[in-house]
């Protein structure tokens, strides 16, 4: 939700932020954040929507060989 917090990795097919997240994110299909996420982490998806107010600190592969070259090093 909005108001969540979590510090960990998250690797699934699609992801929605709206809170505070410390972590990277693999995703295979979709990320997206809303404008009231705060971010520290990087990155990986083929596809990236982020709402105008977003706090995002780290690093973004986007392409749709993101996941398949860099999920193996996390």
């Amino acid at each position: 939700g909005r108001t969540g917090k979590a510090k960990t990795d998250i690797m699934a097919e699609e992801v929605v932020v709206g809170g505070e997240l410390e972590g990277n994110i693999y995703a295979k299909k979709y990320v997206e954040l809303l404008s009231t996420s705060r971010v520290k982490g990087d990155i990986y998806t083929p596809r990236l929507n982020m709402d105008a107010g977003v706090i995002f600190e780290g690093n973004c592969v986007i392409n749709k060989d993101a996941l398949s070259k860099d999920i193996s090093r996390s």
